[in-house]
Order: structure tokens, then sequence, then C-alpha cells
């Protein structure tokens, strides 16, 4: 299901061809990425999940998928299509069910609830890319070291 969102991810990036809808959309990772780069990033990380070696994401990966999973989650979960909603179903593990709710029927609609903050509580072990750059900038090295926070992480709070 990570891998599904991240391809419609990439399949919407691309579609934002106005740098205002890319801010927009995307706050935090236009601050690194242009639209092409981040398609670019994004196939190529997709490459890379699909491969049988762990991979352990970039700072800049984890702002990226974050943010693209975030909005395309919001999407899905405003605008299930049946398909979706069917394919889901039969990929759904155990693990899955920690942020994923299926199906529920509401007035013949079929539905689906993904939890973002569930998924990201599953998945996301390195959410320090998400740091405003002032709480960053008030952080001295021994905090930064107790938090764990790694060197690539100030270019990407900076932008």
């Amino acid at each position: 299901m990570f891998v599904s969102c991240l391809e419609m991810a990439s399949d919407v990036v691309v579609d934002l061809d106005r740098l205002e809808a890319w801010r927009a959309v995307y706050p935090c990772a236009s601050a690194c990425f242009t639209p092409e780069r981040a398609r670019e990033t994004l196939a190529a990380l997709l490459d890379t999940l699909r491969l049988p070696e762990e991979y352990g994401p970039t700072a800049y990966h984890w702002l990226l998928m974050y943010e693209c999973l975030k909005v395309m989650i919001e999407v899905l979960n405003d605008h299930a299509l049946p398909s979706l909603v069917a394919q889901l179903t039969t990929l759904a593990t155990a693990q899955d069910a920690l942020y994923l709710s299926l199906p529920l029927r509401a007035k013949a609609i079929v539905r689906c609830h993904i939890d973002f903050d569930a998924l990201v509580d599953t998945y996301f072990w390195d959410r320090d890319v998400l740091m405003d750059a002032e709480h960053f900038a008030q952080l001295d090295a021994d905090a930064k070291a107790r938090l764990g926070v790694s060197p690539s992480v100030f270019g990407v709070v900076q932008g």
C-alpha cells in the first residue's frame, strides 16, 4: 500500500506544472525539490524500494515520502475509488490493520480509511525532517545528538 501511494504521488507530481500549485500542495518538499526533481527522486526511490536489499532513505527521501503520502492519503480517504478499495482489500496484511480500515459500507458506497498518523508511527522512524527551522536552530549540538538528528537534516529543515 505504501508503494502504491508513492506511485500515485509520482504521477500527480508531474501534473503540477505550475510552481505555485506545487508549492501549495507540497509546501515542505517544494523548498527542496522542483516538481521535476521530485518526480525523478520518487521514481528512483520506488525502484530502490522494490529491490530485495534493505535501503535506508536519506533525510530528503523521508521528507518527500512523508508529504506525498500525506497528500495521497487525504485524497484516498475523501474519494475512495471502488477499484482501489477492492485492490487494497486483496493486498492488505495483518500489519496494515494498524492504519487501514477495510471495508466500510455507507449508503451503498464502499469506503476505506487510512489513518495517516498511525501509518507514520508504523513506518517513519526518522521524523526529525519535519522539525521547523526555528526549533532546529534552537537545539545545541548535544540536544541534536541526544535526539539522534542526522547531519543531513540541516539542509532539509532549512530548505
